[in-house]
């Protein structure tokens, strides 16, 4: 809603104006404006109203025949200039499923039904979770308010659009009693570096101990170079991230500005990172890369300088631990992370202290991912609560 302002007269009188936003001009491609002006504050937000209503209801949009796949084309030559690769590569993949449903339409010429329609053909089938389908949602929210905002649209198809439950939503089954962890026990992480210390090849038994001793995202772990260890202080920056697109490894900055940290490295680890360093060195040079070692070599990565692929610890957990441990509980690399900071709120430490181990940028983020708590806190709270009650 555009504000009404109050403005005096040099006659002393009071009138109210308003500027209202009418769209853009497809001769000069500017955005076009109009005055109201009005005696009455009431008058002129009627008319500030009806003008709206008028531009919704009848405009004008300036290509009545472009595509949905030509619109997307636009916004994402914009939207990819704002960006990381990384970022770029996603709304490629998500944009694979959402065209062959919308890309021939005129954009003028879809409706509700049809986005509903998409979504709901998403979810019965079963070819993308519920999650994802409200993902492709927010692409094409994204798409639609585009090209609203310039005129080749006047409202946003998608508005009311909800991804539809299916049958197994309402059905009671006996996982729904059972809620899944998404962490290791302190117990399991000591029994997994144990197992890990003897079977695993040593770079790999550090890999795991870097990302359960520090909470690092895996991204973050493979970015790691040699300069981002103070051995003096102790202190390891996080200040990159590594990401693989079209098959070529790329240093971007991380997730967030929080992200950009600096932790400190327990002892044990880093006389680990002390021995690795001292064993890669020496393969650097038998394979005649001294020169590279001397370049400030990524920490994790062969003798040639090549980074270690990220999908490497997933292959050594999925096709080697769990192969030969199938009882040992079950998590993924990334819940790895949970499970730092569940034995970080277990071990005492506030939502703030994990708020910046962990890098995240809102508070919100910490407590809504992590806000979990472990069974062995629920234990000493229950027992807590008994001994102060004293019945």
């Amino acid at each position: 809603m555009p504000k009404i302002k109050e403005v005096k007269k040099k006659d002393g009188t009071t009138v109210y104006k308003a500027q209202v936003y009418l769209g853009m001009n497809p001769a000069t491609g500017k955005p076009k404006y109009t005055t109201i002006t009005g005696n009455a504050y009431k008058l002129v937000e009627d008319e500030v109203n009806k003008t709206i209503a008028d531009r919704i209801d009848k405009k004008t949009v300036k290509n009545n025949n472009i595509t949905f796949k030509q619109a997307y084309e636009e916004w994402f030559e914009l939207h990819k200039k704002n960006v990381k690769p990384s970022t770029v590569e996603t709304v490629e993949s998500k944009m694979n499923a959402i065209l062959p449903y919308l890309a021939h339409y005129k954009v003028r010429k879809i409706t509700p039904a049809i986005c509903q329609r998409m979504l709901n053909d998403m979810v019965e089938s079963k070819r993308y979770k519920r999650s994802s389908a409200a993902n492709y949602r927010m692409y094409c929210n994204m798409i639609f308010s585009y090209c609203i905002k310039n005129d080749y649209l006047a409202k946003n198809p998608m508005e009311y659009i909800t991804v539809p439950k299916i049958a197994d939503d309402f059905i009671y089954s006996d996982e729904d009693s059972q809620e899944t962890r998404k962490y290791w026990l302190k117990s399991e992480v000591v029994e997994f570096l144990k197992i890990a210390e003897k079977e695993l090849k040593f770079f790999d038994y550090v890999m795991f101990r870097m990302l359960l001793f520090t909470g690092i995202r895996k991204g973050e772990l493979h970015a790691l170079h040699w300069n981002d260890v103070n051995f003096a202080t102790g202190e390891l920056r996080i200040a990159k991230t590594l990401v693989n697109i079209n098959k070529q490894d790329i240093l971007q900055k991380p997730k967030s500005k929080a992200s950009n940290r600096t932790i400190i490295l327990d002892e044990n680890t880093m006389d680990l990172l002390k021995r690795w360093k001292q064993i890669i060195r020496e393969e650097y040079i038998v394979f005649g890369n001294r020169k590279l070692w001397d370049n400030n070599p990524p920490i994790f990565s062969e003798p040639s300088g090549k980074y270690f692929t990220l999908s490497h610890l997933n292959n050594v957990m999925n096709y080697n631990f769990y192969v030969h441990h199938p009882d040992f509980y079950k998590i993924t690399i990334h819940q790895m992370r949970h499970t730092h900071a569940s034995l970080l709120f277990e071990s005492g430490a506030s939502l703030k202290d994990v708020q910046a181990k962990l890098g995240h940028e809102e508070m919100q983020t910490t407590m809504n991912i992590y806000t979990h708590v472990t069974e062995t806190k629920s234990k000493k709270t229950v027992d807590n609560f008994a001994s102060f009650m004293e019945i």
